[in-house]
């Protein structure tokens, strides 16, 4: 038998006529709840009976349709006898709407067998449960009176609908989950609960109502694991969270492990119609102590902000990155990364004298020492480009005016020497500018860091 390809649910709200103005709200805010709580059931296993009236309504649809099409196979073919006056056309036609009839017929009957085969002993198929439409945007059916009128007008397969009454200081809730297929309410439920207890009346209906759906019993594990960072596997696969169900009755295993941490793994048992819970807790990897050294000693070391004592000092090794922070008055603050596996186990930290500057002083310092190295290499550029220009404009003039008197041929020769001077000098001017500007860039940079 072929799986169900979507059966669609909807949820009503809960009759509250009974009910107090104050506590009306009630019969939205619960099955909203619930809808949240039972979300992770994303298939349904109808059960034999249930699969096998619907496959016997789907066949009988089928059935009406082949019956339809038989009977406009006949009219056709009755219509080519009575309308076709030439013979040879009309046997040739005639012909044809008969194959076109037998086909429908032949079509009919191997439904029809299909119809006599069907039985109670349908196997349980995996349908996939959808929401209707109208839950997209946070609305509910409202409160229902006949529920196969309801699921036939919105075309549910399934429905959640009840109501809640007031008991003196209590309230009596009552579910229903009705199945459009068969007429019958598979799941029936009645809680009773304060008035202020909404969690508890959520926690005390939502494993019942979620077995109903999913139509037979599962089993869910939750991880309580430390670090909470840590990546689960279940059998080698990923664990996708609570919406990981088991309907079968086993032992498996879940492996955890985490960046720094010893993995670790537990083997945990399943049975169905319960859930359980493992705690995991991984051990950090020792890495080596690591000795820290200052000169000058007796800077204030900090790791992760928390303060460790002062230079010289060991710290225990870890298998994650941390920082490190070294301060001292009169000199400035230090900051690296400490590793796992260094390999000489051993850190200098070289501190600087302070110049009384903050961070944003000392940036801002920079930045504009930056900037004003650049602006003068700038302005120092068309100086160059100009002197270039010149030399450039002499050289060939001295080179290709060998025809000119002697005197007119000195001054040429001064004035060449003389902008070739000029180049040199703007140039080295230019380039001593740009390599004072990529000096202030790596102090901006480091500034910035």
């Amino acid at each position: 038998m072929e799986a169900q390809s979507n059966l669609t649910i909807g949820w009503a709200e809960l009759d509250v006529a009974s009910l107090d103005d104050g506590m009306s709200r009630l019969g939205v805010l619960l099955p909203k709840a619930l809808m949240k709580a039972t979300s992770f059931i994303s298939e349904r296993y109808v059960p034999q009976t249930e699969s096998a009236i619907r496959s016997l309504n789907s066949v009988n649809i089928e059935v009406e349709k082949a019956r339809d099409a038989v009977s406009a196979a006949r009219r056709k073919r009755d219509l080519v006898s009575i309308s076709t006056r030439d013979p040879a056309k009309r046997a040739a036609d005639l012909r044809s709407a008969q194959a076109a009839l037998d086909k429908t017929i032949a079509a009919l009957d191997l439904l029809l067998l299909g119809q006599n085969g069907i039985s109670d002993d349908t196997p349980s198929v995996a349908s996939v449960l959808k929401l209707w439409n109208g839950h997209e945007n946070g609305s509910l059916l409202p409160p229902v009176g006949v529920p196969a009128l309801v699921c036939a007008e919105n075309k549910l397969d399934l429905l959640v609908h009840g109501k809640i009454e007031s008991i003196g200081p209590y309230l009596i809730v009552e579910l229903v989950l009705y199945i459009a297929a068969t007429n019958e309410e598979s799941w029936k439920a009645a809680e009773y609960a304060a008035f202020d207890d909404m969690d508890g009346l959520v926690a005390s209906l939502d494993r019942s109502l979620a077995t109903a759906l999913a139509g037979r019993d599962f089993g869910r594990v939750f991880f309580d694991v430390s670090p909470e960072i840590a990546e689960i596997k279940v059998e080698g696969k990923d664990y996708p969270g609570n919406n990981l169900l088991f309907y079968s009755q086993g032992s498996y295993l879940a492996t955890v492990s985490a960046s720094g941490y010893r993995p670790a793994s537990s083997r945990f048992a399943i049975v169905p119609g319960t859930d359980t819970r493992v705690e995991l807790k991984l051990a950090p990897i020792q890495e080596a102590p690591v000795f820290i050294e200052s000169f000058p000693s007796g800077a204030s070391l900090y790791l992760d902000g928390a303060l460790m004592g002062f230079t010289p000092l060991e710290l225990s090794g870890a298998a994650f990155p941390r920082v490190l922070t070294a301060r001292m008055d009169g000199f400035d603050e230090l900051r690296l990364v400490l590793r796992p596996g260094l390999d000489s186990g051993r850190v200098v930290l070289d501190l600087q004298a302070s110049d009384g500057l903050v961070y944003a002083d000392r940036f801002e310092q920079a930045k504009g020492a930056f900037y004003q190295s650049l602006g003068w290499f700038i302005l120092s550029l068309p100086v160059t480009v100009l002197s270039y220009g010149t030399f450039n404009s002499y050289m060939s003039l001295v080179s290709s005016s060998p025809s000119v008197s002697e005197r007119t041929q000195n001054t040429l020769t001064v004035y060449y020497y003389g902008s070739q001077t000029v180049l040199w000098i703007s140039a080295a001017v230019s380039a001593s500018l740009a390599t004072n500007s990529i000096v202030r860039l790596v102090r901006y940079i480091k500034a910035a860091r």
